[in-house]
């Protein structure tokens, strides 16, 4: 008789099972590097049946969303933690650390006069990306020329990928005049070069009453990427801009841009088509 009640006792007592939870996470951005200012993506890929999530950003911040973002605001290495919990109140942690970094401190120095604008900073080890109208270009240099009225932007990345991207407003104006008889404007007589023809005209690049002017005369000449081929602080018509750069190289046939300057004259800008 005791052993028939022993065998029925444990038939009906129900098997309880334990809910196995694993937190687990992973991190990304979408510029791959971890930076202030940064968005930060946290992906939940906790294993089991977890109602709960608990994150802990290591920063005096935390929130119990299943699949977060975060921006860190200053530099530092963080301690990411994640607790996840079952209907049953099981519970599992993970965690693992970031390091973020710096971003790049630059700015921007418009040089009128020069018609370029270059990239101030304490840092080294930057490379730089320029744009145009938010156009990516092929500069890379610490100093740009500009040849006409736009946006220019440069974006810098430092050795741990973070970026910091500048503008400035570049807004030229108009050379010209109403008046046709405005004696302040530079005129150049041809925007047509064919040194190589060697019949007298067009080998030289003239600028119109040049003799007549009170200082010097600067010319500036840059080919389409922005990068100065050909510079003369005191420039004259005789021995003048022939399509050869500094050196006496030959430049490639194409279309160059030209900036003179004259300290009581108006700046002029305009292109030259170098034929060959």
């Amino acid at each position: 008789m005791h052993k028939k009640l022993l065998v029925i006792i444990l038939l009906i007592i129900p098997f309880v099972g334990f809910s196995q939870v694993t937190a687990s996470f992973s991190t990304s951005t979408e510029s791959g590097a971890y930076c202030i200012g940064d968005t930060i993506f946290f992906s939940n890929t906790s294993t089991g049946s977890y109602v709960l999530s608990y994150w802990d950003f290591g920063d005096g911040y935390d929130t119990w969303a299943n699949e977060p973002y975060h921006i860190y605001e200053t530099t530092g290495t963080y301690n990411i933690a994640l607790t996840v919990t079952d209907a049953s109140g099981n519970s599992n942690s993970t965690s693992s650390s970031i390091t973020v970094n710096a971003t790049p401190i630059i700015s921007l120095i418009d040089d009128s006069f020069l018609q370029s604008i270059s990239i101030q900073t304490t840092e080294t080890s930057l490379t730089y990306e320029w744009l145009f109208n938010a156009d990516t270009t092929d500069e890379t240099d610490t100093v740009v020329y500009y040849l006409e009225s736009g946006n220019y932007s440069v974006i810098a990345t430092n050795t741990n990928g973070c970026t910091s991207t500048e503008s400035i407003v570049i807004n030229l104006g108009s050379s010209s005049s109403e008046n046709p008889e405005d004696t302040l404007k530079i005129i150049v007589k041809n925007n047509i070069l064919t040194p190589g023809v060697q019949d007298g005209a067009n080998d030289i690049l003239f600028i119109e009453g040049l003799s007549g002017f009170i200082g010097d005369c600067r010319v500036v000449i840059y080919n389409k990427w922005g990068q100065m081929v050909y510079l003369n602080n005191n420039y004259t018509n005789f021995g003048g801009f022939e399509g050869r750069d500094n050196n006496g190289r030959e430049l490639d046939a194409g279309t160059y841009y030209y900036v003179i300057t004259n300290e009581n004259r108006k700046t002029a800008t305009g292109f030259i088509d170098l034929i060959r």
